[in-house]
């Protein structure tokens, strides 16, 4: 038992942040006790972004304004919970205008007192409202306010249209770092415009600085090219500091969106295979290392083909029908090659989710399969399997290695 007779049920532990939130939801119609608040944060620390992100767990709405001056509030928009300093916090339900000199009885609401009051409710006594005035309020308020909102119940068909707005949880997260992926695009038009200094220097190099012996000329054509290949791998570190950078930070909220995804499945909606959903997350990591990868760069550059047959053309005029004649013949190959390579590899991937969901269940249950003597069967289900996940995996490399 603690210091003077206390025992630590009769202490309450709750951030203030979390009940003042709590109290909030109730005022909005939507009752959210703060064990469940508390449930919804991913770490120790309770700020107002983390309970932002608690609120919308909880299907709600919310953000955090900047407003320095409390007598510039609105009821209209109220309640809100308001920042205190001391990492304090409370609820602000009502604004009170203190009534100006000289004014008649039966006008607006006045604080009878002839100073301005807020009605406010503090997490040490959520149950109740009190008025503070608005002076003392003011002075420990650090002008950032938080609101929370109960969107409005979707009709019916609307309903219907959940699952589907769902899948875009992926794609939705790629296009908010779409501006990092135009500064790589950027980089890549600049990068292939470069691209085309070396064979222009070696064209008049050959063609008129050679014949001539215009040395001066070559140091000058000489110290040009050297210049644009130094900008040539600034701009390429660049390229790849940004796609990284994109990657990291997608990978970060894709992880984050599918760990709550599994934490706040339906038991029912579980699937029979642990295993199986353990490798269905695993394989999210190939996408991540597609974005930040040369496989991302290598798309981003197809575009500017046109450009180099273009030079081509103004070059060597008829010359450029080799490449257009070529064109079509590589891409019929890559197509036909993608349609077996495509089925090998969803066979890999099944193969290797039975795999590892087979991994999985042999170590949750191997004092059953000790108990019941299943070693040899359990082995033979692995070596069946693993022989035929290698022998997707092989064929899908031949289809691989077919097409560079």
């Amino acid at each position: 038992m603690a210091a003077g007779g206390l025992r630590p049920s009769d202490v309450d532990f709750m951030p203030p942040l979390l009940r003042s939130l709590s109290a909030l939801c109730r005022l909005r119609g939507k009752a959210l006790s703060p064990q469940f608040l508390l449930a919804g944060l991913s770490g120790s620390t309770v700020s107002a972004q983390a309970c932002l992100r608690v609120a919308r767990k909880a299907g709600l709405t919310g953000s955090v304004l900047y407003r320095p001056l409390l007598a510039e509030l609105s009821n209209l928009t109220l309640p809100c919970i308001l920042l205190l300093s001391g990492n304090r916090s409370c609820v602000l339900t009502r604004l009170i205008p203190g009534a100006p000199a000289g004014a008649e009885e039966g006008g607006a609401e006045t604080s009878g007192t002839g100073q301005a009051q807020a009605e406010v409710i503090f997490p040490e006594t959520e149950s109740t409202s009190q008025l503070v005035p608005l002076d003392a309020l003011q002075e420990e308020y650090t002008g950032y306010a938080l609101y929370v909102a109960v969107p409005g119940r979707p009709q019916e068909h609307v309903e219907k249209l959940r699952l589907a707005k769902g899948k875009r949880w992926f794609w939705d997260v790629l296009r908010y770092y779409a501006p990092i992926y135009r500064h790589v695009a950027l980089a890549s038009v600049i990068i292939n415009l470069i691209a085309l200094a070396s064979p222009l220097f070696a064209m008049n190099v050959y063609d008129r600085v050679v014949p001539n012996n215009a040395i001066e000329t070559l140091w000058v054509l000489a110290s040009g090219v050297i210049i644009i290949y130094l900008f040539d791998f600034l701009l390429r570190a660049l390229r790849t500091h940004f796609v990284d950078v994109a990657g990291r930070n997608a990978d970060i909220v894709l992880s984050s969106n599918l760990v709550d995804k599994v934490l706040t499945m339906r038991l029912e909606s579980k699937p029979e295979s642990t295993g199986s959903l353990v490798n269905n997350l695993r394989e999210f990591e190939q996408l991540r290392e597609f974005f930040s990868s040369s496989s991302l760069l290598a798309c981003i550059d197809v575009p500017f083909l046109v450009i180099f047959l273009l030079l081509i053309a103004f070059i060597a005029g008829p010359m450029v029908f080799l490449p257009l004649a070529a064109m079509p013949i590589l891409i019929g190959l890559g197509l036909f090659l993608q349609t077996a390579a495509r089925r090998c590899a969803e066979q890999s991937y099944k193969q290797n989710m039975q795999k590892n969901a087979l991994l999985v269940e042999m170590v949750n249950g191997l004092e059953t399969i000790k108990a019941c003597q299943a070693e040899s069967r359990m082995q033979r289900l692995w070596e069946a399997v693993v022989g035929l996940s290698a022998k997707s995996t092989a064929e899908s490399r031949r289809y691989t290695a077919a097409w560079p």
